[in-house]
């Protein structure tokens, strides 16, 4: 799945600026699993779309809001680290966006 290049840009952005401290991961990652709770509340069941691939669709989705809202880019092996610390429901779709990559 391509990434989105609005994500892109602002990734590197934050590159340029110094990475974020665990606090900003981890606010990061709870910004996350907040949207991605809301997307997966509000899906229907399909008999064509696997829950994986719905999953991978509504993370990279939430991404960018994480990116816009928290200044954390959701495409780093830290950013895996704290959703397996605190949303572990979304970890497998956090290692599929970063595989992406």
């Amino acid at each position: 799945m391509k990434k989105l290049f609005p994500v892109a840009v602002i990734a590197l952005g934050l590159m340029s600026c110094g990475g974020p401290s665990p606090e900003q991961y981890k606010k990061g990652a709870d910004a996350m699993c907040k949207c991605m709770n809301k997307k997966v509340s509000e899906r229907e069941e399909s008999e064509y779309v696997t829950k994986e691939a719905a999953d991978n669709l509504d993370y990279s989705l939430c991404a960018l809001d994480v990116v816009l809202d928290t200044r954390v880019d959701p495409n780093t092996e830290d950013f895996v680290k704290a959703m397996e610390a605190n949303c572990s429901d979304y970890v497998t779709a956090a290692k599929a966006y970063l595989s992406d990559n």
